[in-house]
């Protein structure tokens, strides 16, 4: 069967939050458990911080990506990306983009302009390794 089908209610919202009661983190999955070890596997950062861990469902694929994406925009966890982290990314990413074909059209290598324009971009832009979702352990800056 397509996890997508309207009729299949196994999707869970899950948010996590720290003892202080704050959100840490939104996300959405059929798994809670088996994405539970996931995030803490990959995002001890956060995880450890993590007191309370809340789910609602099940509901289809569908109205489980709503409540989480308007989770996301409204409570706004410290982790994870929200669409105003996504739109900096984007926004950033066409900047860099664009910089980057100025400068090979000033006569430098791709390589050359793609780090000029990315560090550049770092400066510019709060990127993904100055927002809290991500404390330098995806990406790394180019010198």
């Amino acid at each position: 069967m397509n996890h997508r089908d309207p009729s299949l209610r196994e999707h869970y919202v899950y948010r996590v939050f720290d003892a202080a009661g704050d959100l840490l983190y939104v996300g959405c999955t059929k798994r809670p458990e088996a994405r539970w070890k996931e995030h803490r596997s990959m995002s001890p950062w956060w995880t450890s911080r993590a007191h309370t861990f809340r789910q609602n469902g099940p509901f289809n694929y569908e109205t489980a990506r709503a409540i989480e994406r308007e989770a996301l925009r409204v409570e706004r966890p410290q982790f994870g990306w929200t669409p105003e982290r996504h739109a900096i990314v984007r926004r950033r990413n066409g900047w860099q983009s664009k910089r980057t074909r100025q400068l090979i059209a000033e006569g430098q290598t791709f390589m050359a302009a793609h780090a000029q324009a990315q560090r550049e971009a770092q400066k510019k832009f709060p990127g993904p390794q100055h927002v809290t979702n991500n404390p330098g352990g995806w990406f790394r800056q180019t010198a």
